[in-house]
């Protein structure tokens, strides 16, 4: 405990951070090699909020780098057609529609805890039911969880 009280550690600060090492390099690098310095705010604490929609669709990507982690997206957030098993670094609210469709999610551990339109996670390593989304997210319209396997 006298560790951690002597230089600094807050509960739910970021380690880096506490300690004088900032992720923020490696988070605007990220932003910029996918060209989303018009629609991405980096914010003190280094999540990123999403002013307009979101697109990182067919990056074969298997889960976000572990400094990533987004936190509002103002309008929508696709992440389809990936090959995600993580929905981790997600935003925790998301105001239009979420899309994680195509995918090889096992989960939806991470998911927006809320979605103001659609929630769109149909045709994933895991058959989801309306009951698995409503389960970890607030929707405020459409579940879609029709497979087309």
């Amino acid at each position: 405990m006298l560790v951690k009280e002597a230089i600094g550690f807050e509960r739910f600060r970021d380690p880096k951070s506490a300690l004088g090492l900032s992720i923020r390099p490696e988070v605007e690098a990220w932003i910029a090699q996918y060209k989303f310095e018009y629609c991405c705010k980096i914010n003190d604490n280094n999540t990123i909020d999403c002013t307009g929609f979101f697109v990182f669709n067919n990056h074969d990507i298997t889960e976000f780098p572990e400094y990533i982690r987004f936190n509002v997206a103002h309008d929508g957030f696709s992440i389809s057609k990936n090959k995600l098993t993580t929905l981790r670094g997600c935003p925790k609210i998301v105001k239009g529609d979420f899309y994680c469709y195509s995918n090889n999610l096992k989960s939806l551990e991470f998911a927006p805890e809320e979605v103001g339109g659609g929630f769109f996670c149909e045709n994933n390593a895991v058959l989801f039911t309306e009951d698995d989304v409503k389960a970890v997210s607030k929707v405020g319209e459409k579940i879609n969880v029709i497979n087309k396997y």
